[in-house]
């Protein structure tokens, strides 16, 4: 099968990793360690990285232990938002209250804060979708897709009809090589909300890295119908449509 080049393929989404085509086996919910994740409610599109300034454990910062608390201090001195959240945590923390903290974070990119949230929510509420969620996000955006695959799992064991979370694990699938098991998951997160240009988004890419063009354009096409705007979905369509015309100067392989 004829495959993308890996500079198209660097464009079209960051981080995306092989590995071999055999689909992980489901891990048991049981057998895992309790910790926590980032809102199911935002719908994250593949073709776009995750900002280069997120806390983690490659990013330098989270080993200097002075900078990060001054750094976070700062930011919840001057984010309305997360002052916000702060105050509904700070009597008698609920998962609930926890997960809206650790959205908050989130959004930030402050993502070591976001991951101890997560964590005091899933241990509160081990039935909490949103915690799960958000912990294998935040593993996935520390560039650690693998470790946060066992969260995912949990979050649609959690919250099997949401179709953020279900996206959730498309993605990291998708990072991991497995694209035909992310594609079941970006496809029933469609399925679970038409208007899921996220979903549909992601579907389009992993077409794309299967270097199929008619499927991706499909995808892409119908994620621009709901949202003309979405800019991963532009250029996703703009490699697809390369692509196909690349196959069709070239002819029909031997």
């Amino acid at each position: 099968m004829m495959r993308m080049s890996v500079a198209v393929l660097a464009a079209a989404m960051v981080g995306c990793a092989s590995a071999s085509p055999r689909v992980p086996s489901r891990p048991s919910v049981s057998s895992l360690e309790t910790v926590a994740p980032t809102g199911a409610q935002e719908g994250i599109a593949i073709g776009v990285s995750a900002s280069a300034n997120a806390h983690g454990p490659n990013s330098g910062v989270i080993s200097n232990n002075k900078v990060e608390t001054s750094g976070a201090l700062m930011l919840e001195s001057s984010s309305a938002a997360l002052a916000e959240a702060l105050a509904g945590n700070s009597d008698r923390p609920t998962a609930e209250s926890e997960v809206r903290l650790a959205q908050a974070y989130m959004r930030h990119r402050v993502l070591d804060k976001a991951s101890e949230h997560f964590t005091a929510a899933s241990r509160l509420d081990p039935r909490e979708g949103a915690a799960w969620d958000g912990l294998a996000r935040v593993w996935r955006d520390w560039g650690f897709p693998q470790i946060g695959l066992g969260d995912a799992y949990r979050a649609v064991s959690a919250s099997p009809d949401s179709p953020a979370v279900r996206n959730t694990l498309g993605t990291i699938l998708q990072t991991l090589g497995y694209g035909s098991a992310a594609r079941v998951h970006f496809a029933r997160a469609s399925a679970l909300d038409h208007r899921a240009v996220y979903a549909l988004n992601n579907l389009c890419y992993s077409w794309l890295v299967e270097a199929n063009a008619e499927a991706a354009t499909v995808e892409c096409t119908r994620a621009l119908e709901v949202d003309p705007n979405l800019t991963a979905a532009r250029w996703n369509l703009s490699l697809a449509r390369t692509l196909a015309a690349h196959r069709t100067e070239k002819g029909p392989e031997p």
